[in-house]
């Protein structure tokens, strides 16, 4: 699980690098003209690439957003009635043993052991469903990421083509 988070971590760590470009007017054009030729080359850079900055912003925070949980995060089918036959039987040798009831001590038992099962399972599961979600969250983010530096490449492409440097 910790290894997940690092990659998380350094996801958005890495994200930001892309996000910036700094441009020189290498031909002496004005800024109205240099605002101009930005605004003209992020439509340029979506249409070729298919999605803008903004667009892209959005996609990584749903992917990010936790899901509603599925059937998996459910106890599994049957847990609870293992746990609550075996929490029978040992109630009932419990009580048989110290001379009690031994139908009350078994259905003590099976309350006891069905909530014990019950509880394991879904710890289990949920831990699963996270580990399980946090990975579909790291590739969906490494595919935005992909198509955000494909977006840049095509907005330098662009300003350079205008007479700009682009670093």
């Amino acid at each position: 699980m910790n290894k997940l988070l690092i990659i998380a971590a350094t996801t958005l760590l890495v994200s930001p690098a892309f996000a910036k470009q700094y441009v020189f007017p290498a031909k002496d054009q004005t800024p109205e003209q240099q605002a101009m030729d930005e605004k003209s080359c992020d439509g340029w850079a979506a249409q070729q690439t298919g999605a803008s900055p903004a667009e892209l912003d959005s996609q990584v925070a749903a992917a990010k957003s936790p899901a509603a949980p599925g059937p998996e995060a459910q106890a599994s089918a049957g847990a609870g009635g293992r746990g609550a036959v075996r929490g029978a039987i040992v109630g009932s040798a419990i009580g048989h043993a110290t001379d009690n009831d031994r139908s009350d001590a078994a259905a003590i038992g099976a309350v006891v052991g069905a909530a014990r099962s019950n509880r394991r399972s879904a710890a289990a599961n949920s831990q699963a469903q996270a580990q399980a979600q946090a990975e579909h969250v790291e590739v969906n983010v490494e595919k935005i990421e992909a198509q955000r530096q494909e977006y840049y490449k095509a907005r330098t492409s662009c300003l350079k083509g205008k007479g700009y440097t682009v670093e």
